[in-house]
């Protein structure tokens, strides 16, 4: 029942039911305080009554006392005398006094009507008498005897004492009455009061045995999502507890879908997943490590990471988790493990240091057969380009001395086919050149020699170095106004510049200008190099740094390149920390441009 309804509903319950209780009760005790003055007032109207009866009658006897007086000679005197008693007694009868109250009033009554009706007719006899003419004021013992009138004024008496004992037992049960009022109402107060807290605390702990029952079964929900079980279905109901109960059953079972994907998918991952403490012990190992290292997770932990290093690699790997937890954040590096089966095998660590728990988070994965491949492919390419370029370097030279004609002229034609495999030569001795490059981009940046140097100079010996290529198309190169000081490695980055002014010069028409420029982003410096081409179309900017990648509807001169330049332009920048981008528009030239790291102050002081 209390589950139907939400809290407001509940408090307002809570609240108004004793304050509905507490009316009616008011209600009760105010009929009874107006019950109580009414009867007050009406005793008393009933003791007026009674006294204004009795004086009345009092009042009444001496008229008629008057009247039979035999000394009273003023006959209109006597007459007024029998009109006033007349009235009085007519008065008398009228008079209402409570005889449920007082039943010994109906008899009296009774005896006061009889004793009227005597007196009146009496009362009449004389006035008759007195009226008629000749009328003997010394004759009133002819009208009514005194045998006759002794009765009557007796029993006027009597009706008279009869009334004072009335109104005496009226004001001696007036106390009694008021007394049995206020107990009355001091007895209701009392229960009203009782009631009113009984009700209190019997809805007090109703709703707060509802309230704390289930919330301690949610509370016991909540217990079991923690633990990954599914929490009970929920019972009917629309308060806020009974939506809450609904909500965490769908959270539980949202959460039971998802851990069973994420168990389907882990249980399908060769990758460790680890926790260590500063001293680089294990603390927790997610994973089966059984399948990667061939030690049970129980062997694990506890025992430090260092005991199943190479040597070679304890010191190395010690310092790379002292640095991370110096630094803060994430970091990577690799290292050698001395799996139980005593095989080496290199790992890559992915590392996270969490300040607050003071543990090192890992992710630990298997890259030995991936270095064993890039060390066999580095091998071949080492292979194929000293190779190849010891036989390439000596058809160049053969070319160059037909070309030169030091053995004897050549026809027009014969000298133009030579021109035409010098050129494919050339372009073949380049793109060998640059596989080897990539391929070398491809190992740590470990290697970087980082540098102060200055970005005209940097700017200055990529011009040099393609001077001649420019002024075969009558290009003009501007170097750049402004100067800044950069930390790179200069020869890397010279690389860099002369990709990009080499790109430039070949799709640039001639007698146009290419210009160099210069702006601070932040910490980095931004260079760029600013041709006059065709452009590039929007669509495929996002694609002209991949490998191998060349732009298609632009204008080269007839030159054809192998695709790696770009790549290889954004391959050195990464490894300073930098970024490259692009800004084209077709039909208006194109500005690629670089940012590395500007020198910092104190490395310029130092």
């Amino acid at each position: 029942m209390l589950s139907r309804l939400n809290i407001t509903a509940k408090g307002l319950t809570l609240v108004l039911l004793p304050v509905v209780f507490q009316i009616i009760f008011a209600l009760i005790l105010t009929s009874m305080l107006i019950s109580s003055v009414d009867a007050l007032e009406y005793l008393q109207h009933s003791l007026s009554a009674i006294s204004n009866i009795s004086k009345r009658y009092n009042r009444s006897m001496a008229l008629a006392c008057t009247v039979m007086d035999r000394d009273e000679r003023d006959i209109g005197k006597k007459l007024r005398a029998l009109d006033d008693a007349a009235k009085l007694i007519e008065w008398v009868d009228q008079a209402s006094v409570s005889k449920k109250r007082f039943p010994e009033l109906t008899q009296i009554e009774t005896d006061a009507a009889e004793f009227h009706a005597a007196l009146m007719q009496t009362l009449a006899k004389f006035k008759k008498a007195i009226s008629a003419p000749g009328y003997n004021i010394y004759n009133n013992d002819a009208i009514v005897t005194v045998p006759e009138a002794l009765p009557m004024f007796l029993e006027a008496q009597s009706i008279n004492d009869r009334l004072f004992g009335i109104e005496r037992q009226m004001v001696s049960s007036q106390p009694q009455e008021l007394e049995k009022a206020r107990q009355s109402f001091f007895g209701w107060l009392v229960a009203a009061l009782f009631g009113s807290c009984l009700i209190s605390i019997w809805l007090g702990q109703a709703f707060t045995r509802d309230f704390v029952e289930r919330l301690g079964a949610v509370s016991k929900q909540a217990a079991k999502i923690l633990v990954g079980e599914t929490t009970s279905k929920p019972q009917a109901g629309s308060d806020e507890i009974s939506q809450l109960e609904a909500i965490l059953y769908d959270t539980s079972v949202t959460l039971r879908e998802t851990r069973r994907s994420e168990l389907a998918i882990l249980e399908n991952v060769t990758h460790i997943f680890c926790a260590l403490d500063r001293s680089l012990k294990f603390q927790r190992v997610v994973l089966d490590s059984r399948r990667t290292w061939g030690f049970d997770v129980d062997e694990l932990r506890g025992r430090s990471l260092l005991s199943l290093l190479a040597e070679e690699a304890k010191q190395k790997t010690n310092l790379a988790f002292e640095t991370i937890a110096n630094q803060g954040g994430t970091a990577q590096f690799e290292n050698t493990v001395r799996c139980k089966d005593g095989v080496f095998k290199t790992f890559a660590w992915t590392v996270n240091w969490r300040p607050a728990e003071n543990l090192f988070f890992c992710v630990v994965r298997d890259v030995t057969e991936l270095r064993a491949l890039e060390k066999l492919k580095a091998n071949f390419l080492g292979m194929v380009t000293s190779d190849l370029r010891g036989p390439l370097a000596a058809v160049a030279k053969s070319l160059e001395n037909l070309h030169e004609e030091r053995s004897g002229k050549l026809s027009a034609s014969a000298k133009s086919r030579v021109e035409l495999a010098r050129r494919n030569n050339k372009r073949l001795t380049d793109l060998i050149g640059e596989l080897f490059d990539v391929e070398k981009l491809n190992q740590s940046k470990a290697n970087l020699q980082v540098e102060r140097v200055k970005v005209s100079k940097l700017c200055l010996d990529a011009k040099e170095q393609l001077r001649e290529l420019a002024d075969k198309s009558s290009i003009e190169i501007i170097e750049p106004k402004a100067d800044s000081e950069v930390s790179v490695d200069a020869g890397r980055i010279t690389q860099v510049i002369v990709n990009l002014l080499s790109n430039a010069i070949k799709f640039s028409p001639a007698y146009s200008r290419i210009e160099f420029d210069l702006k601070m982003v932040g910490d980095f410096a931004e260079v760029g190099v600013k041709d006059s081409g065709p452009g590039i179309p929007i669509e495929q900017q996002g694609l002209i740094f991949s490998r191998f990648h060349q732009i298609k509807g632009g204008s080269s001169k007839g030159i054809k390149g192998s695709g790696l330049g770009l790549a290889i332009v954004q391959s050195m920048v990464a490894d300073h920390g930098g970024t490259v981008g692009v800004e084209s528009a077709v039909g208006e030239g194109s500005r690629f441009w670089i940012r590395i790291p500007a020198a910092r102050i104190k490395e310029v002081d130092s």
